[in-house]
């Protein structure tokens, strides 16, 4: 039997790095747009904002569940990519034109069903979002498979600081709630013009990889993903149309920006996660691959001290972030930041399923869970109002997420990390006290944060959760080539022959 192939060089962490750094622009970008929006809109104007923003939201996380984890698995299996990445393009531009329609056409059903007239229009003009999103994300997961994950990074970089100077510029004009979503278009126009500069020739060339096989891995890891990014945006929709007030849902939004985080997370995690071990399991290294998803699940149960330290000071934040007019999100804040780590675990389980193309259990195992989340909201909102919507969206998260994580222990199979839980769940509960207990306003306020923070790592590397192997594994000391350049695979190069 001949020896397993070595690891890539360049571990999935290094390449996490680089597009987490990308992704995490949206972070001060967020704060900065939403501090901004919030202040210039009012509770009421930014509310309807955030309702628009989160239906256009939800319909591009449509589009990225659709196709992006299939593409970025067949590429990286590929011996030539560029069939694959064409297939991939055509599919995506199409399902975004088709959703801009679509909401084009649903926008005053819509505003009816909201019964705010005004999302008519702001809905029309989110729709033109999506076609262009979807030409940037499907030239986006091309760089991923083949492991330019800096060149992704550039792009999704790109996005988010070419939509913070959209937003501040169009606002300043006083356009309003207008110029807010023209801020978002012009984000995403620059985010495709980067990738297809990359990517080059290749997305338009002829799409000779059969779409069918693309589709039979993207329905199961489409339904997945739609499961968990409803469980994550509906309890503001919900809110909204079982009663909530403009304002309400302002404090709703304003408290769910803080999930972004997640969302950053998962953006940069999963599709290097699924491009590293499909290549992995490819090249006969077996453990590695199973060393990377191990070690992958037990640094998203650590997130979890993390979003109590958030929770803690979820007051303090607020009023830093949004100001005292929203005082009634921080209560919603501490608990929703909770749910982050949940979809973070969803995230990575589905991730990891995909690569190993078992990812049909757990579609039949949650997807009973969203219309109970459904029913849960009609009873629950009603009682509590933004409050409850927070409580089921967290709960119904860390379900789907335990579900999710036992059914990859069980299929490839991997050791279940029931320690790493128990360590991160005391740990989390001393930084939720500890956060609490100390008030700090301002830079205090940041300094606080970084201090709890450290302590954390800290207080893991105590524990043992991580050591040097651990990161040997993932982050070879030296590495700059990227899997595909170990992998020796020919054609493989954006825009080459």
């Amino acid at each position: 039997m001949p020896p397993p192939v070595q690891p890539p060089r360049q571990g999935p962490l290094r390449g996490t790095a680089a597009v987490f750094l990308a992704e995490s622009v949206a972070l001060p970008v967020g704060f900065v747009v939403a501090g901004v929006l919030t202040r210039a809109l009012g509770p009421g104007g930014y509310g309807r904002y955030s309702v628009a923003a989160t239906l256009i939201t939800t319909l591009e996380w449509i589009l990225v569940a659709l196709l992006a984890r299939p593409t970025i698995k067949f590429v990286a299996e590929a011996s030539d990519w560029r069939p694959v990445a064409a297939t991939a393009f055509r599919a995506y531009t199409s399902a975004g034109i088709a959703m801009g329609a679509a909401l084009w056409l649903l926008a005053r059903p819509i505003g009816v069903v909201l019964d705010d007239a005004t999302l008519v229009d702001y809905l029309r003009l989110f729709a033109l979002e999506l076609p262009i999103f979807a030409a940037a994300t499907a030239c986006r997961n091309a760089l991923t498979g083949l492991a330019r994950y800096q060149q992704h990074a550039l792009a999704s970089a790109g996005r988010w600081v070419g939509r913070l100077l959209f937003i501040l510029l169009f606002v300043q004009l006083g356009w309003s709630v207008w110029g807010a979503i023209l801020g978002n278009i012009g984000g995403a126009v620059v985010a495709w013009a980067v990738a297809q500069a990359y990517v080059g020739r290749a997305v338009w060339g002829r799409a000779e990889f059969p779409g069918r096989d693309l589709f039979q891995l993207a329905v199961p890891a489409f339904l997945l993903a739609l499961s968990a990014r409803l469980f994550d945006r509906f309890g503001l929709l919900a809110l909204k149309a079982l009663g909530g007030t403009a304002a309400e849902a302002g404090y709703y939004g304003a408290a769910q920006n803080l999930l972004m985080i997640a969302g950053i997370v998962s953006m940069s995690v999963t599709p290097i996660l699924i491009s590293t071990v499909t290549a992995g399991r490819r090249t006969g290294n077996e453990p590695y691959a199973q060393r990377v998803a191990l070690t992958s699940l037990r640094l998203a149960i650590w997130v979890f001290p993390f979003t109590a330290i958030v929770a803690g000071a979820s007051p303090e934040i607020v009023q830093l972030l949004f100001g005292a007019a929203f005082a009634p999100a921080a209560r919603l804040v501490a608990v929703l930041i909770g749910g982050a780590g949940g979809l973070i675990l969803i995230s990575v389980a589905s991730a990891l399923l995909i690569a190993i193309g078992r990812p049909w259990p757990a579609v039949v195992l949650t997807a009973p869970l969203l219309p109970l989340s459904v029913i849960a909201h009609i009873v629950v909102i009603p009682r509590l109002g933004g409050l409850g919507a927070a409580l089921v969206t967290v709960s119904t998260a860390l379900v789907v997420a335990a579900v999710c994580i036992a059914i990859v222990c069980v299929v490839w199979p991997l050791r279940m990390p029931l320690a790493t839980l128990v360590k991160a769940t005391m740990v989390s509960c001393l930084a939720y006290v500890a956060a609490a207990a100390w008030a700090a306003t301002g830079l205090l306020l940041l300094a606080k944060c970084a201090v709890l923070s450290a302590g954390v790592v800290v207080i893991a590397g105590l524990l043992g959760e991580f050591t040097l192997k651990d990161l040997e594994w993932i982050w070879p000391i030296g590495g700059r080539r990227a899997l595909h350049d170990v992998a020796g695979r020919a054609g493989r190069r954006p825009g080459g022959p």
